[in-house]
């Protein structure tokens, strides 16, 4: 799985990167992919902006769905690694 990392200012910024990114995996109906996000506000939030724009029946509409995505924090993000993942160095 690759890792990608991205510095934003405001969390607006973060939505259509993470869009791209989602629907780029839905390929894949078992893979999960995974989002880091720094407190459980911001997956609530994040989630909800998602799924205004993924899935939704129609452009507007908001009723869309995320789902079978992984948000995990920083702290849980060494647990996606495998031990000895050269990506653990120091």
């Amino acid at each position: 799985m690759p890792l990608s990392i991205r510095y934003v200012c405001s969390l607006e910024e973060v939505v259509a990167p993470a869009e791209v990114f989602l629907r780029r995996q839905a390929g894949d109906l078992f893979a999960r992919p995974q989002i880091v996000v720094p407190t459980a506000g911001v997956k609530a939030w994040l989630e909800a902006a998602l799924a205004r724009r993924l899935g939704a029946s129609d452009a507007g509409c908001g009723d869309g769905v995320v789902a079978n995505v992984g948000f995990v924090t920083p702290a849980a993000l060494s647990s996606l690694l495998e031990p000895g993942d050269p990506r653990l160095r120091d």
